[in-house]
C-alpha cells in the first residue's frame, strides 16, 4: 500500500531557551536553523492499534512555531497542549471550559499548518503485526516498523523536493518505546548510505513539556490514530483532523490482514536499505 498524500500560572509554562539549547544539542557549533531540517516524532496508543508520527519544519519555522504555541499555551494558562487531555477534558484541560478547550485545539491546528512543512504518520494493529509478520531483521516490531514508514517519509520528501539541509530526528524522552526508538536509530544510522539518504545528522529524546514542537508530533498521532478507528468502526472522519490535513501528509493506516504481501514488501524495502 503506498502513501497517500494529502495536500498541502504554575500552570503556565515557564519562560525558557529549551529549543534553542536544544538545536545545540541537535547540530554543534550550528547557530542557524536554515540548513537544519527538524523532524519531531510521538505514538499513541489504543487498545490493539499503534500510531507513530509527527511533523517536519524547515529553516526558522520551527522557531516561530515555538514562539506561537507558547503564547497559546500562556493564554490559556497550560504547562502544556496534549490532544487526549483536550479532546476528553482530562487535567490539565478540566480547567477549560469545552468552548474554551476547542478553541484551544483550533489555534493549534492553526499553528501546524502554518509552519509545518509535512506531517507524516503510520498506524498498525500490534496483535495483527506480531502474528502475521516474521521478524528477520532484528528490530522490525509494530512500533520500529510505524517509525520505519515515518522515516521513509521524510526521504521521499526530501528527494521529491529537492530539500537541502541536515535532518534532526527527534522524539519524546521517556515513552516505553525511546528505547526501541533509539535502537532503531542507531542501528540504521550506523551506515554511512543510510546517513547520507536520510540526510542524518542527530537523533534525541526531549520533554515535550519544555520542548513545545514536538507537542504537535502529539496532536497528529491522537488524531491520526482516531482517524484509523473511526475508519475500522465505519465512522466518518474528524473534522479537525481534514484541517489538519490542509497541509501536506504523507500517511498510511497499515491493515496487515489485509495487505500482508504490501507489509513484506516495506520490509524487504528495510531491509534492502541497509544492507552494504
Amino acid at each position: 500500500m503506498p502513501y497517500r498524500d494529502a495536500g498541502g500560572s504554575s500552570d503556565a509554562p515557564a519562560e525558557s531557551d529549551d529549543l534553542a539549547d536544544l538545536i545545540d544539542t541537535l547540530a554543534p557549533g550550528r547557530n542557524d536553523l536554515v540548513a537544519l531540517i527538524q523532524a519531531y516524532f510521538d505514538e499513541s496508543i489504543s487498545g490493539d492499534y499503534l500510531c507513530v508520527a509527527g511533523y517536519v519544519f524547515t529553516k526558522g519555522k520551527v522557531k516561530h512555531l515555538d514562539a506561537e504555541w507558547r503564547k497559546m499555551l500562556r493564554q490559556y494558562r497550560l504547562p502544556y497542549f496534549r490532544m487526549s487531555a483536550c479532546a476528553h477534558g482530562n487535567s490539565p484541560f478540566d480547567k477549560l471550559s469545552p468552548a474554551n478547550r476547542d478553541k484551544v485545539a483550533r489555534k493549534a491546528i492553526a499553528l501546524i499548518c502554518e509552519f509545518a512543512a509535512l506531517g507524516i504518520a503510520a498506524t498498525v494493529n500490534q496483535r495483527q503485526y506480531e502474528e502475521n509478520v516474521p521478524n528477520p531483521y532484528g528490530f522490525q516490531g509494530p512500533y520500529e516498523f510505524c517509525a520505519w514508514n515515518c522515516l521513509m517519509g521524510v526521504r521521499r520528501w526530501i528527494e521529491e523536493e529537492g530539500r537541502k539541509g541536515d535532518v534532526a530526528y527527534v522524539f519524546e524522552a521517556g515513552h516505553a518505546s525511546q528505547s526501541k526508538a533509539n535502537r532503531l536509530m542507531q542501528q540504521l544510522f550506523e551506515s554511512d548510505k543510510l546517513r547520507a539518504r536520510y540526510r542524518y545528522v542527530s537523533h534525541t529524546f526531549v520533554d515535550k513539556v519544555k520542548v513545545r514542537p514536538v507537542q504537535t508530533a502529539d496532536v497528529i498521532a491522537w488524531q491520526w490514530l482516531k482517524d484509523r478507528k473511526n475508519e475500522a468502526e465505519g465512522r466518518p472522519r474528524r473534522k479537525d483532523l481534514e484541517a489538519l490535513l490542509s497541509v501536506r501528509h504523507l500517511y498510511r493506516h497499515i491493515d496487515v490482514d489485509q495487505h500482508a504481501e504490501v507489509t513484506r514488501q516495506i520490509l524487504a524495502e528495510a531491509s534492502g536499505e541497509q544492507s552494504p
